[in-house]
């Protein structure tokens, strides 16, 4: 059904636009994240109450394991990693044809960023199952030290990529950081599923690229 969709739009495209780069975001829009796993893990078998990772840890400012110790008394089982980062996999899920798009994207000539706000456990996993591949360059806050919806990450990002503001589309599910986009002069779309942007995609003329 996914399929038929987009060639059907193929069909009707206004080739038009000055995008260069479209931005995609990680969680909420390449993939769906299982709170409840994740929150179980912590409870279970790492004996830590529901906590959320702080904008220090997101950034890697912080060690992970001191981060999550503080909430355990200091002290984590010993295979706490292992335990996270295998609820971690149970938890996250692709979104049906979000992986097909950035690769078609890519190929009509689209640079495919990855920006995303990611705590380095679930980076490295993420690394290590390929699901960064399709995105070139991948950009991390735990990395570059910034995050979401800070502007500093949008314009480290801008710089890397050698564009301007106004050449790149941001896609994310987040309305803070659709507005720092914004606010930089980037394009954005709020991401609430799969058809409704690609029929953004198809508005914007941006699913074939001008001749």
């Amino acid at each position: 059904m996914r399929q038929l969709l987009l060639a059907f739009l193929l069909l009707y495209i206004p080739c038009f636009g000055e995008i260069r780069a479209i931005i995609f975001d990680y969680g909420g829009v390449m993939t769906d994240l299982d709170t409840d796993i994740l929150t179980s893990c912590l409870e279970e078998r790492m004996n830590i109450p529901p906590a959320s990772p702080s904008k220090e840890l997101i950034k890697g400012l912080i060690d992970e394991e001191e981060f999550w110790g503080s909430f355990a008394g200091g002290v984590l089982p010993e295979d706490w990693e292992v335990h996270f980062q295998q609820a971690y996999i149970e938890a996250c899920h692709p979104k049906a044809g979000m992986g097909w798009l950035v690769q078609y994207l890519g190929q009509q000539g689209y640079m495919t960023p990855l920006l995303s706000n990611s705590i380095s456990s679930c980076a490295a996993i993420n690394e290590t199952e390929g699901r960064y591949r399709i995105f070139d360059p991948v950009i991390l806050s735990c990395e570059v030290g910034m995050a979401k919806p800070d502007p500093e990450i949008y314009i480290y990002a801008l710089g890397l990529l050698g564009l301007e503001a106004d050449e790149c589309l941001v896609i994310d599910d987040n309305m803070d950081n659709i507005t720092t986009a914004r606010a930089l002069g980037m394009e954005a779309i709020h991401f609430e599923g799969f058809e409704p942007l690609c029929i953004e995609l198809h508005q914007r003329g941006l699913l074939r690229r001008k001749e």
